[in-house]
């Protein structure tokens, strides 16, 4: 016999990833991790999580990720922080920010081999547009005006 659904219950559970990195949010200039601000990163999937009442949670799938790159201010130097920024295609979350965590270097470099990899599981190829103009149309040489 069938068992009954209850209301808000699963009939089958969702799956859930490991978490192959996490941090939060520090401060500044002492490193301190003293904010309501969680990143996780797990082999298909980066989770931003943020707030402390009211909670909000982001989203975006690593194969989705169009580029990485990392920052360091002074005083993430200092204190042995910095800043990763991921660019995406995802319509509601064009960009994020992984701000003063620890090893930031060796967390962008994570990142982009954990997106190498989902692209490669998934078979998701991207492809660039790139632009011919090269900005001589100003600098004719002849002096004419190009029509």
């Amino acid at each position: 016999m069938a068992e009954k659904l209850h209301l808000g219950e699963f009939k089958i559970k969702p799956e859930t990833e490991e978490t192959v990195w996490m941090d939060r949010k520090r401060l500044t200039v002492f490193a301190l991790p003293i904010s309501f601000t969680i990143y996780r990163l797990s082999p298909s999937r980066i989770n931003i999580q943020t707030g402390l009442l009211n909670t909000r949670e982001e989203e975006i799938m690593l194969y989705r990720v169009r580029d990485v790159s990392y920052s360091q201010g002074f005083f993430e130097r200092l204190s042995g922080t910095g800043t990763v920024i991921i660019t995406s295609t995802d319509a509601t979350t064009p960009a994020i920010r992984f701000e003063h965590v620890k090893n930031a270097r060796d967390v962008k470099e994570l990142v982009v081999q954990l997106v190498e990899e989902c692209r490669r599981k998934n078979r998701v190829r991207t492809a660039e547009v790139m632009d011919e103009d090269d900005g001589d149309d100003a600098d004719n040489s002849d002096g004419e005006n190009m029509v």
